[in-house]
């Protein structure tokens, strides 16, 4: 066997590592933060759900003050949010909370409605102040006249004012030619459906 000095195998050691590349000395740290950091920038718009972090937020503040009413109402919403979660897509988007806050806002309106009626107005009371807080946290609504706008339009290329043409045949696919458009969360559905019935109608 072949028996080296300490000095001979220090030579061969530095003599190997100088005929290694240089890229294979050391890792290259940057190419691994510039996936980390794509990444983060593809998953940016996701992370920042600012509905969800509203509510929690809002929650949380609710509690600190022992503001029972605002933190009961809250919870109620996030509860909904929470079950939404467990769908087979995951957690759901801000635009999908938005429309979670629109229909229980719905809701409450139609539950005052039902009070007013049965002569319990502290009860209708109740539900209007829950909707006040409800609509504090809905993003601005597209105003009528842009609805319109939007809904003419789509009609028109759709051949929708030919003579003849039934709104409430057509009145479907004006809908879902709208909403292929815009987005649900910015739009009071009931709204878009009285004005699309109105505008078919109008020409008829």
């Amino acid at each position: 066997m072949l028996k080296l000095n300490s000095s001979t195998t220090s030579k061969l050691l530095n003599g190997i590592k100088s005929n290694f590349p240089r890229n294979l000395r050391q890792p290259n740290f940057t190419s691994v933060n510039r996936v980390r950091n794509s990444s983060s920038l593809s998953g940016g718009a996701e992370q920042e759900n600012d509905q969800r972090k509203k509510l929690t937020t809002e929650l949380k503040n609710a509690m600190k003050s022992k503001n029972s009413f605002a933190s009961t109402t809250i919870r109620s919403v996030l509860s909904e949010v929470y079950s939404a979660d467990k769908s087979p897509s995951g957690p759901i988007s801000s635009s999908q909370i938005t429309s979670i806050l629109r229909k229980a806002i719905a809701r409450r309106n139609d539950s005052a409605s039902q009070y007013i009626a049965a002569s319990r107005p502290e009860l209708a009371e109740n539900e209007k102040r829950e909707v006040e807080l409800l609509t504090s946290f809905l993003p601005p609504s597209m105003v009528e006249s842009k609805i319109d706008e939007i809904l003419t339009k789509l009609a028109e290329e759709q051949n929708f004012f030919a003579p003849g043409t039934e709104p409430k045949r057509v009145v479907g696919l004006l809908l879902k030619a709208f909403f292929a458009q815009v987005d649900k969360s910015l739009v009071d559905s009931k709204l878009v459906q009285e004005r699309a019935r109105g505008i078919l109608e109008a020409r008829q």
